[in-house]
């Protein structure tokens, strides 16, 4: 007999006994309700438990809580720490059970993928191939910890992911080569740069995946990396950028509070780059690394001569040169890399360190000289980065399998769905991405490296141009936001075609066809010119050119908002605050060979004429930063005073120039 049925049984007994039954039946039936109610809710209390029970099964520890699952697991070592928390949903409606098989299919792609790699690297270096491998790889790319590869693997794990729950929609993967002549591959064809063959090499591996991959050579001649590049980051290279390699040591040299403000800013740029640093080993770099990675960013330094002086042949010594593989022959001489004969001969133009006039015969590639990569150096500067990138995403599909299984197998659901927990995982790897940019934002600040512009200007103002947002207006190319019609907001978005290269179509003028000057208009915008003869190259050739805003003695007062009405909109963010500072940099011609007409900025404010204005307070002075960039003062310090139009988002910058027959030719203008 059941704790129920006794209890039925006593109350009926008690009713006969008693003379006022009724009354009796009511307390007992209150009785036994109560006696019920007590033992039901003592029972969902054990089962409750019993939910949440921990099993203690393969060192896997599960708790529940507010709708996540913690998973600690001492033997992954993954972005997530140990401490792994994925969010579990419980809707039952979503489409998720049909991404069942993401493991299986990701672990496939990931298959295919180096197949094709493997392929590509045996292709252009046979025998030699296994420079590639990746035991060899992980070691050429170093960091100051693991936490830089783990955030790249972080970044390629909600890469796959989203592509897998986005089939119809397009992920990219953007890398974008930054630095001087060489990089940008001046000498040789652009598919050439290694920019070029890095786009080339990864497209079919990452299509495994469902991801568009693109190598942006972005590079200019002749050019450092700050303080312009790095003040104009957004601008030239976009707002969407997974890796940048910097490649500016020539011309930087030892000035390394450049790599030290480039990296700062790599890390507020809205999707907060990878940085390969691609230079010898400098213990001053090294520094900076640590300092930013602790901060949260990812950052990676390698070199390549001496990794391909050790690994491969020398072609001047072997026994049968054309058995060498494509990438190996003609490539080291006499112990060095494109030095020395037969690698390199006289004249540079017929050397085996080139290969353009199959494309290129008229007009002939330009600038192939000595301080110039040929085609097989760039060709291994870039399967190398290739390589290692692969290196990481093979990890990280990895990691991602064994974390997604870990978290399927300790759930006590009975047909949990593996696409739902993939999906969470997703979203809490976007989480962790988030915080990792925030605790960039609010981590200290450098303080060992400052130029000694930078640190005239005074700690109040160190941190702004260290972290503050950044709005520039830039004549350079290649330039995204020149591609994308905004600069001359046109409206005209051009189309991707290959390596860094667009449909655009040059705007602006010629030296020869700017218009005569209206003395009766000051709000003309200063002239966007270009150079007719950097044009007249082979269609294949390089990409960077050094256009110019120009303000001629003859013209009025000419007036440009920066950033412009579609500038701010592409850039700005509802929160963000325009501290007042203005930075104007100047066109530089190689070699300084400056034209006659050029006018220096410190011309302009030798005479007695006010020549800058900002929102109508005159520019007195300026402070020379460096590389031709200058922070223009006012008469109470650097800040100008927002506009008086609330709702004008730009600052009004008129400029003139009071010195018969000059011309100020400006690269850019930055506002902070």
């Amino acid at each position: 007999m059941s704790e129920f049925d006794e209890l039925e049984a006593r109350s009926l007994m008690i009713t006969d006994q008693r003379p006022d039954s009724s009354r009796a039946r009511k307390l007992v039936d209150r009785y036994a309700f109560r006696i019920r109610h007590f033992i039901l809710i003592v029972i969902l209390c054990l089962f409750a438990a019993a939910f949440l029970m921990k099993e203690d099964i393969l060192a896997v520890f599960i708790t529940e809580h507010e709708g996540t699952i913690k998973i600690k697991d001492d033997s992954t070592d993954s972005p997530l720490e140990n401490d792994k928390t994925v969010k579990t949903s419980t809707n039952k409606n979503d489409d998720s059970s049909m991404y069942d098989d993401a493991l299986e299919r990701l672990k496939s792609s990931m298959d295919d993928a180096m197949n094709v790699l493997e392929a590509s690297q045996k292709e252009q270096y046979g025998e030699f191939a296994d420079v590639f491998k990746k035991d060899n790889i992980l070691k050429y790319f170093r960091s100051p910890s693991d936490e830089s590869a783990k955030r790249l693997k972080l970044r390629l794990k909600t890469k796959v992911l989203k592509a897998l729950f986005s089939p119809d929609g397009e992920v990219q993967f953007n890398w974008v080569v930054g630095g001087h002549s060489a990089a940008a591959g001046h000498g040789n064809l652009l598919s050439q740069s290694y920019a070029g063959v890095i786009e080339r090499t990864l497209q079919p591996v990452f299509q495994q995946f469902n991801v568009s991959m693109y190598g942006k050579n972005y590079a200019m001649g002749g050019t450092s990396s700050g303080p312009e590049i790095a003040m104009c980051m957004e601008s030239i290279f976009g707002t969407d950028v997974d890796a940048i390699t910097w490649d500016y040591g020539m011309l930087d040299g030892n000035d390394f509070f450049w790599y030290s403000l480039f990296v700062q800013r790599a890390g507020v740029h809205p999707t907060k780059p990878s940085v390969f640093l691609y230079r010898k080993d400098k213990h001053e770099m090294d520094n900076i690394n640590a300092v930013v990675e602790q901060a949260g960013l990812a950052v990676f330094r390698f070199e390549s001569n001496s990794i391909a002086e050790e690994h491969f042949p020398d072609t001047d010594t072997h026994p049968n040169i054309d058995e060498l593989p494509p990438g190996v022959k003609f490539f080291v001489c006499n112990g060095h890399v494109e030095a020395k004969e037969p690698c390199v001969i006289q004249p540079q133009k017929s050397s085996k360190k080139w290969d353009t006039v199959t494309k290129c015969p008229s007009p002939p590639v330009g600038y192939q000289v000595n301080w110039h990569s040929g085609w097989k150096s760039h060709m291994f500067i870039g399967f190398l980065q290739a390589s290692y990138l692969v290196a990481n995403l093979d990890d990280a599909i990895t990691e991602l399998s064994n974390d997604i299984e870990a978290i399927v197998s300790a759930s006590e659901e009975e047909e949990i769905s593996i696409g739902r927990v993939a999906k969470n995982y997703l979203d809490n790897l976007l989480t962790l991405e988030e915080q990792d940019k925030e605790m960039f934002k609010n981590s200290s600040l450098p303080q060992d490296f400052r130029s000694k512009a930078i640190t005239e200007m005074g700690e109040e103002n160190y941190g702004v141009f260290q972290r503050s947002s950044s709005y520039c207006h830039t004549a350079r190319l290649p330039s995204q936001s020149r591609y994308d019609g905004l600069v001359t907001e046109n409206g005209i978005v051009s189309s991707y075609i290959a390596y860094g290269r667009t449909t655009y179509k040059d705007e602006g003028y010629t030296q020869d066809t700017i218009p005569n000057p209206d003395k009766d208009d000051d709000t003309t915008l200063p002239w966007l010119v270009y150079d007719k003869k950097t044009r007249q190259i082979c269609e294949h050739a390089e990409i960077d050119f050094k256009d110019a805003f120009q303000i001629r003695n003859v013209d009025n007062w000419m007036t440009m908002y920066v950033p412009n009405n579609a500038e701010s909109e592409k850039f700005m963010q509802v929160d963000d605050e325009v501290k007042g500072y203005v930075m104007f940099c100047t066109k530089y011609y190689d070699f300084h060979r400056y034209p006659p007409t050029y006018a220096h900025l410190i011309d302009l404010f030798n005479t007695t004429e006010v020549s800058v204005e900002v929102n109508g307070v005159a520019a007195s002075d300026f402070l020379d930063l460096g590389n031709l960039c200058f922070v223009l003062k006012n008469e109470d310090g650097y800040i100008f005073p927002p506009p008086k139009d609330k709702n004008q988002k730009g600052y009004e910058i008129k400029v003139h120039v009071p010195i018969e027959g000059q011309t100020l030719y400006l690269s850019s203008v930055v506002v902070l």
